[in-house]
């Protein structure tokens, strides 16, 4: 039978192995341990071994399955993550259920047996668990991170996660200044309302990363919390005027609550969907949101070109009429094409209808055409810089952004520190190691300050090619 046992461990070994953590060359970072730690979470909640250990579940029956073996249930830290204070170190179930003697009756004995054979089992799984977690972790970075945890004889055989975890934060990551800015301001990301992140996944994101950060002993204020949330809110143009002075007129005390904050946005949001659902097609959904304007524009020269494209069939058709036969009547013929151009007809009033539509939603068309040609040249112009105006903009001189390129604006611009990173953006390209997709923009000197252009990395350069 300890066997089976074997074969339950060995596909909880398995399974842990089949999900590597993320490879990182060289010297790891704080935000290497912060994201193996993450992965690593996500492993061990896949475990189901509440049966045996109740503790595992939360009141809200949240099963954080072998979370315990990734966050060290004797401090704090799992009870934060969790709210769970009942945790019991898991020992080895005995052979036999310890309540069974020769007067144990038989029904009673075959249920205590089957209670026994789970503890087995869940035990098992948590030990196969462990060890596949262990070993990718180990996998995911050089032994010399590690190599002092080896013992002499069993090597790295009773080496656990938490131990691997502990010893990198204490001799080879330790938080600093630098890590702890940079992971607060990744905090501090904005909704990405046109990538399609629903309202409830960024909130819920704010509060679960808060806890996360507090355990890595970085504190994120409430105020803090809040003026960014209502930043968002302002910003995502998810809200009409409405909405929000609704929320303005709110007493102080309302608009300092966290629980109050969350709750009014998510009605409302709510509420603008089921409004946007219901109208979906109509006139004005189809103009009402500004944030949709390219589709808009995008649907409206798809339909124009089907109408001109039909009334072209149509007009082709009318031309080709063919004369009166023996089996056509003239009458016949006079009153297809009285039908034909009644529908035609249609055509071009609902295409006419369209092309103002279209123009009206571009912001053109009528008297107001000249004065929105105007607008558009005072907003181009104000987004534009005058080449002739010296350049007032620091820049990080020889240095380099996986987004920006090289010599970024800001003197502490680099690719981790970066405040506008694209999508698959790179915190650890460098100058010379751009990774995959690295942007290669080399700056205009009408773009560098004078005092900066005699940089030896940028006086007589250009962008490197290798």
């Amino acid at each position: 039978m300890k066997q089976a046992w074997k074969l339950v461990e060995a596909d909880a070994h398995e399974r842990a192995r089949k999900q590597a953590l993320t490879h990182r060359p060289g010297k790891p970072t704080r935000t290497d341990w912060i994201m193996w730690q993450k992965e690593l979470e996500k492993i061990a909640a896949g475990y189901d071994v509440s049966d045996t250990y109740e503790w595992t579940v939360d009141a809200d029956g949240n099963n954080y399955g072998c979370l315990f073996l990734t966050v060290d249930p004797d401090d704090d830290h799992y009870e934060l993550r969790t709210g769970i204070d009942t945790y019991e170190e898991p020992v080895e179930p005995p052979h036999y259920h310890a309540n069974i003697d020769v007067n144990t009756p038989t029904f009673l004995r075959k249920q205590l047996e089957e209670e026994n054979e789970q503890r087995k089992h869940d035990f098992f799984t948590m030990k196969g668990a462990a060890r596949g977690m262990a070993d990718n972790l180990r996998d995911a970075m050089n032994e010399q991170y590690y190599s002092q945890l080896e013992h002499s004889v069993v090597g790295y055989k009773n080496v656990s996660v938490l131990q691997i975890m502990k010893h990198l934060d204490t001799e080879w990551v330790p938080m600093n200044t630098k890590e702890r800015r940079a992971i607060k301001k990744d905090y501090y990301k904005p909704w990405d309302v046109a990538a399609g992140v629903a309202l409830s996944k960024f909130t819920k994101a704010l509060d679960e990363r808060r806890t996360e950060l507090h355990i890595h002993n970085i504190t994120i204020e409430d105020e803090d919390v809040k003026e960014h949330y209502m930043v968002q809110m302002y910003e995502s143009n998810a809200f009409n005027e409405t909405d929000m002075k609704e929320w303005e007129d709110k007493t102080e005390e309302e608009k300092d609550d966290w629980d109050i904050m969350k709750e009014f946005f998510r009605k409302k949001m709510a509420l603008n969907e089921a409004y946007n659902n219901n109208n979906e097609g109509n006139s004005t959904a189809l103009y009402g949101s500004s944030a949709n304007v390219t589709e808009q524009e995008e649907k409206l020269a798809d339909m124009g070109d089907q109408i001109r494209e039909y009334i072209q069939q149509l007009t082709g058709a009318k031309e080709n009429v063919p004369p009166p036969t023996n089996h056509t009547s003239t009458a016949s013929i006079n009153k297809a094409t009285e039908e034909m151009n009644k529908r035609m007809s249609k055509i071009e009033e609902l295409l006419t209808t369209l092309t103002f539509a279209n123009n009206k939603n571009r912001g053109g068309g009528g008297d107001d055409k000249e004065k929105d040609d105007k607008d558009k040249d005072k907003r181009r112009g104000r987004n534009r810089r005058n080449r002739d105006d010296p350049e007032t903009r620091y820049r990080n001189m020889g240095g380099y952004c996986h987004s920006c390129g090289f010599h970024p604006v800001g003197k502490d611009h680099t690719s981790e520190t970066c405040g506008f990173k694209r999508r698959e953006h790179d915190n650890n390209a460098t100058w010379t190691n751009r990774g995959t997709n690295g942007s290669v923009f080399w700056p205009s000197p009408w773009r560098v300050r004078d005092d900066e252009k005699t940089h030896a990395s940028y006086a007589g350069k250009s962008a490197p090619t290798n």
